[in-house]
């Protein structure tokens, strides 16, 4: 007639010769439900038939909860309240909160192909640069696109590129006069979205060249190749930037390439829209666990600080938030100095018969992977880069994952595309690249005398040529600069000096020479004969030209 009864504060019914069925409400004791009341919560536990499930629940509209701890932060999206997001909503605009912990910082953004800067609790002002979306009919025909007002609907423009003339059009192509080679040969250029222009009385020069904001070098008597860095265009970078995140265009020789690239270490991108950004804190963090013998999880890739410690099994325990947890280990891992054997490797204890003495072993934990070691502990490994979280931190940035070392925790790289050979240890790389490397690039400038330099080497087509002294010009990107050399700076005769003493009187012949009475020297010579300089004070000789 022996019987099994429950231990308070769980309930049920004794069974004759068989476990009972026991049940308790776990928010009915006081230190569960205090750690909720203490932090303005509510205490629900919906399962009383098993234990450590308790959780606390903010108040509302917060719907934030927690298992078996009081929530650290209650979120609120007040995008969620209907009489805010209407206010966006009526004006074309969405509604976005960008910190839920926070109240009153919701916001209403302007929608694509719209711009302006969200603002705070109101709708924000919006405006649209219609050459956005229909610039293209300009572009198409070589000509180039305006939007006078863009506050305005339906009022962009297309207008001739000089040297062609014509009147601007409203909301289509123009009619455009060409003049010299280009009457015969523009529409070579414009079939391609590009302008022709004539730059002299020469037979056979007439050239096809980009319109901006397109870039490239003008081609003689053919079409040019043209790129565009989309991200240039404020309509498309705003779109990421207002998120906090990168815009990137990957082909700069087609359109709609442009994306969205969340900030390391967060991962993702999206082509023309805002990504969604993802991390496995795990990958900071897991050490933290690992060095307790415990598992690391990241519940929310989208959440940050809710990575949680957990015991591995047969060990019992609650998980613990950015904590290790408290486990309770079974037969010979109990005693302190087995775990800690294993737990100081990063490893977990376990004793697979509790029955049996001398049986425990260190085993790996996941991901990482090696033979259970009795009494001792194990040799693991794992290729970081088959961890998907870590990988994605690489082929987010469209780079590559390696690592050399699979015994070695956190030496992953990740590594650029060629021709760049930038790499970074557990992070995306900023990748550096010298475009005058390239032979075919740099002989453009060297062909014509001049110097290949790039100046930033994380944006792709910026190499420019760059004047050689004694000739100057301004650089030029992606072609040959325009120089110009005065050739009496090294032709020029040698100009005879005569020195005169500062504090001394210019003499009056020298002042009144004819030689010297032109417009430039009388103004700076009258302004030196009146300065006055004690011997004391004098610096040196001025040196006039005679």
């Amino acid at each position: 007639d022996w019987v099994c009864k429950c231990i308070a504060p769980e309930m049920g019914t004794s069974a004759i010769g068989a476990p009972g069925s026991c049940t308790v409400d776990e928010c009915t004791i006081s230190a569960n439900s205090d750690i909720c009341t203490m932090a303005g919560q509510t205490c629900e536990d919906n399962n009383n038939a098993v234990r450590g499930d308790w959780e606390c629940v903010c108040a509302m509209p917060s719907t934030t909860r927690a298992t078996a701890q009081a929530v650290a932060v209650c979120l609120i999206d007040e995008c969620a309240d209907m009489a805010k997001s209407m206010i966006c909503t009526v004006a074309t605009q969405t509604c976005n909160d960008p910190d839920q912990s926070v109240t009153d910082d919701w916001q209403c953004e302007c929608v694509l192909p719209q711009m302006g800067t969200p603002a705070t609790m109101a709708a924000a002002s919006c405006t649209v640069d219609e050459c956005v979306t229909q610039g293209s009919t300009c572009t198409n025909a070589g000509q180039s696109c305006t939007d006078p007002d863009q506050s305005v609907a339906d009022d962009w423009q297309c207008e001739c590129i000089m040297p062609a003339t014509g009147t601007p059009a409203t909301m289509m192509a123009a009619t455009c006069t060409q003049v010299g080679e280009c009457v015969a040969n523009a529409a070579t250029c414009t079939a391609v979205g590009q302008n022709c222009v004539d730059p002299t009385m020469t037979a056979g020069d007439w050239q096809c060249e980009c319109i901006a904001p397109q870039m490239g070098a003008s081609v003689t008597m053919g079409t040019a190749t043209c790129t565009l860095d989309e991200c240039t265009v404020m309509a498309n970078s705003q779109v990421c930037t207002n998120a906090g995140q990168l815009c990137e265009d990957t082909d700069t020789s087609t359109s709609d390439s442009w994306e969205c690239v969340c900030n390391a270490p967060f991962t993702n991108r999206a082509t023309r829209a805002v990504a969604t950004c993802s991390l496995d804190e795990c990958i900071a963090n897991g050490a933290t666990c690992t060095a307790a013998g415990q598992d690391c999880e990241d519940p929310d890739l989208t959440v940050a600080s809710d990575w949680q410690c957990k015991c591995i099994a047969p060990a019992m325990g609650s998980a613990a938030v950015m904590a290790p947890t408290v486990c309770t280990q079974t037969g010979e891992c109990a005693t302190m100095a087995n775990e800690v054997i294993c737990t100081n490797a990063g490893q977990a204890c376990e004793d697979p018969d509790t029955m049996t003495m001398g049986d425990w072993v260190c085993k790996c934990i996941s991901p990482e992977t090696g033979t259970n070691v009795v009494g001792a502990a194990a040799t693991c490994t794992v290729d970081e880069c088959t961890i998907a979280s870590v990988a994605a931190i690489c082929t987010g940035a469209g780079q590559t994952c390696e690592d050399n070392d699979i015994a070695v925790r956190n030496d992953w790289e990740c590594v650029c595309a060629m021709p760049s050979t930038t790499r970074a240890t557990a992070q995306a790389a900023t990748c550096l690249y010298d475009e005058c490397t390239d032979m075919a690039k740099s002989m453009i400038c060297t062909a014509g005398t001049q110097t290949c330099n790039d100046p930033d080497q994380t944006v792709m087509d910026n190499w420019q040529c760059e004047c050689v002294l004694p000739k100057t010009g301004a650089a030029t990107t992606m072609m040959l600069a325009t120089c110009t050399e005065d050739e009496c700076v090294t032709q020029g005769s040698p100009r005879k000096w005569a020195p005169v003493r500062l504090g001394h009187q210019v003499p009056a012949q020298l002042m009144n020479a004819p030689f010297l009475r032109t417009q430039t020297s009388v103004r700076w010579l009258d302004k030196l004969a009146k300065i006055t300089i004690m011997p004391s004070e004098e610096i040196g000789n001025v040196f006039v030209p005679c």
